[in-house]
């Protein structure tokens, strides 16, 4: 989670390679086109879009709770106040 001035807020600590294929395989918009090679970076409007597609690989993808539930508690905190982004760091 990063800032408008780039500063770094919070780091994740998972792979999220799981999430994001399954996100692709299931055609979804957002996650499923975060870029494994550069930074992907969304606002906190785009983060509802983002939300609802965390909860249809929940329903969908048994086994990538942890992931899910680390990505969930910083699309909250990101959408708490404007001028925060959610960013996957590219290799």
């Amino acid at each position: 989670m990063r800032d408008y001035r780039g500063s770094v807020l919070s780091l994740g600590n998972l792979d999220l390679g799981g999430i994001l294929r399954v996100a692709t395989g299931q055609g979804l918009p957002f996650l499923g086109n975060v870029d494994e090679y550069d930074d992907t970076v969304f606002n906190r409007h785009q983060l509802r879009l983002v939300a609802d597609e965390l909860e249809q690989i929940a329903r969908t993808s048994p086994g990538l709770e942890r992931g899910l539930h680390e990505l969930k508690e910083m699309v909250e905190l990101v959408a708490e106040r404007p001028h925060r982004y959610l960013v996957f760091n590219g290799d």
